[in-house]
């Protein structure tokens, strides 16, 4: 993607890439770096607010750029559905965004701080920029150079979250923010802009439709990362469960499923005989037997499958005291446990989320 180089400024306008003309605002009393500043934070200096730059001491200014990183990285995503009354102020659209973005030492530091304009823009016209899913969709904000592709990219997530990617692309996402930036990087020196917190603040008050689309998709975001956490945690309690179960079982595998398959045949069998009351029940009615008819043949086969159940439950707690002594010491609690050992018997590993 190549960005236009031509000059943006003319008189006090400046145009931005969607065609706006934008009024600059000089500032009115221009300060002189303070002489303690050395260094990066000399040059930093350039990209304070004109109200903050007099008297700063370099501790000061390291804060202050942590505290708008952190208020740009909570608000990104209602700075981009705001952009377009960004597109509309100077002071907004040349507010820094201290990102630190470098790929390399010797990388100039007007680089580093884009303008917040150029990071919309960018974001618009920079396909790459925009990438999913990071809890749905996330923002590139900063780069890490050095050694072969791909590289490190920072991103951030609708919940202000950050996070790193490997990008392919890294050059191309490089440049082209660069590229979009040098148009408007040289105006922060002689003309007014707004902090990041400013910025934040009013977009909030004056613009509070935004505010509530922001917090609408905070709150849908917030929503899908803990349904997933909530699994994920479901997921990983449930393998915890199976390794455990599954140590107490294999000593004893051969012995429980012999006695399962007994169990079923049995169960099966009354099963069976239970289904011959129906319809004994059935000729009652069609007056092929009597009632009493009914009961003489029905007795014995309650009896049998009574006998065919109780069968069934003291395998069951037989086999499971000598298997688990520390687990079983009554038939209710070989009942407890009979579907936990048999679910972890057969177990399949379940879907991770």
């Amino acid at each position: 993607m190549k960005i236009s180089s031509k000059e943006v400024v003319n008189g006090t306008l400046f145009q931005v890439m969607n065609g706006n003309s934008l009024q600059l605002h000089p500032v009115k009393e221009p300060n002189e770096p303070n002489e303690n500043l050395t260094g990066d934070y000399h040059q930093i200096w350039n990209y304070l607010p004109s109200s903050l730059r007099k008297g700063m001491s370099a501790r000061q200014v390291l804060i202050w750029e942590r505290d708008q990183l952190r208020v740009f990285t909570d608000n990104a995503f209602l700075l981009w559905i705001a952009r377009d009354i960004i597109y509309s102020d100077s002071r907004l659209f040349l507010a820094t965004v201290f990102t630190g973005n470098h790929t390399w030492p010797c990388t100039h530091p007007e680089t580093k701080y884009p303008t917040l304009g150029a990071m919309l823009e960018w974001w618009e016209c920079c396909s790459s920029a925009h990438l999913k899913p990071f809890d749905e969709e996330e923002l590139l904000i900063k780069f890490h150079g050095g050694g072969p592709e791909p590289k490190e990219c920072y991103s951030v997530n609708v919940l202000g979250h950050v996070g790193i990617r490997k990008s392919t692309p890294f050059m191309d996402n490089w440049h082209s923010l660069v590229e979009i930036n040098s148009r408007y990087n040289t105006l922060r020196r002689e003309h007014e802009a707004y902090s990041m917190s400013e910025v934040v603040s009013i977009i909030t008050e004056q613009h509070p439709r935004l505010l509530y689309e922001f917090e609408s998709m905070r709150h849908a975001a917030d929503n899908l990362y803990n349904n997933r956490e909530i699994m994920e945690r479901m997921v990983e309690a449930e393998e915890y469960e199976h390794l455990y179960y599954d140590a107490i079982i294999e000593p004893h595998r051969g012995e429980i499923i012999q006695m399962i398959t007994q169990c079923t045949r049995m169960e099966g069998e009354a099963i069976q005989i239970a289904s011959r009351y129906v319809e004994l029940e059935e000729q009652v009615k069609n007056r092929k037997i009597t009632q009493t008819e009914l009961l003489e043949q029905w007795l014995p086969l309650k009896k049998q499958r009574a006998s065919l159940l109780n069968q069934s439950q003291r395998l069951l707690f037989q086999t499971f005291r000598d298997a688990f002594p520390k687990l079983v010491k009554s038939p209710r609690d070989a009942r407890n446990l009979y579907p936990k050992i048999e679910k972890h018997l057969y177990y399949k590993n379940p879907l991770v989320l």
